[in-house]
């Protein structure tokens, strides 16, 4: 495993399309900035800038997994005698840091201009830990349920379509649900708990919350990221054992 990751991390940050999302993320922080004229609240413009992480990452995942297949790396380290487990956890975690290094530049970013241009934080230092840490496990979250199809299909340009149908489907999902729970009829019953509990469990839910303010169980959020990250892996590596690797 070690030597997988050690070769994972070497080509993560020779990667190309991970900078370059870097380089969009900054912009578009700078560019969420620029409007609030010297009095903006740091947190905000993360949480701003979570959907638009969890986009590059449906583009850089692919991309950077899709270098495996179209290299056959994948197929000569499994005739070297590594499990194919230990291949796809390992480009989980190297696809994970990825997504993360996506994920934390706009914080980042934000804090270069706050002291000259009165940027602060409004939350306090617990809640704002909690708030990041439920950003970025999201985003591993989304990157676990893309690297499903990164690792089963072989094509770089299907499995970016495939990755952004499922940010897009996130996204007209979640939304519905968040129509659905602001209808009269639909305040009480079973039907708004279940609605409920997908609003809080799906990623893409969970920074929509944080960007509206209206997160009631931000505390559950990171677990339930973990057990979808749990549940995306494991799915991920049955199948992957069983996939033919012409």
């Amino acid at each position: 495993m070690s030597k997988l990751l050690k070769a994972n991390l070497v080509r993560l940050f020779k990667n190309k399309p991970l900078y370059l999302c870097v380089c969009i993320q900054v912009i578009l922080t700078f560019l969420n900035i620029f409007p609030y004229r010297g009095n903006f609240i740091i947190e905000k413009i993360f949480f701003e800038n979570s959907l638009f992480s969890m986009l590059f990452s449906a583009v850089f995942v692919p991309l950077f997994i899709g270098t495996e297949h179209s290299d056959k790396t994948i197929r000569n380290k499994i005739i070297s005698g590594h499990k194919r487990r230990e291949i796809y956890i390992a480009n989980f975690i190297s696809a994970a840091l990825g997504a993360f290094i996506i994920c934390i530049t706009p914080l980042i970013t934000a804090l270069i201009p706050a002291l000259p241009f009165g940027g602060h934080f409004v939350s306090s230092p617990a809640v704002l830990m909690l708030q990041i840490i439920t950003v970025i496990a999201a985003n591993a979250a989304m990157c676990a349920v893309y690297l499903i199809s990164a690792m089963l299909v072989t094509s770089k340009a299907n499995n970016i379509v495939i990755t952004l149908i499922i940010w897009f489907g996130a996204i007209f999902i979640t939304g519905t649900i968040d129509e659905l729970l602001k209808v009269p009829q639909i305040s009480d019953g079973v039907l708004r708990t279940i609605l409920r509990y997908a609003y809080d469990i799906t990623p893409v839910g969970q920074a929509l919350q944080l960007q509206i303010g209206e997160s009631r169980n931000s505390m559950l959020f990171p677990v339930y990221s973990l057990l979808l990250i749990a549940a995306a892996t494991a799915l991920g590596v049955l199948i992957f054992r069983k996939k033919d690797l012409k």
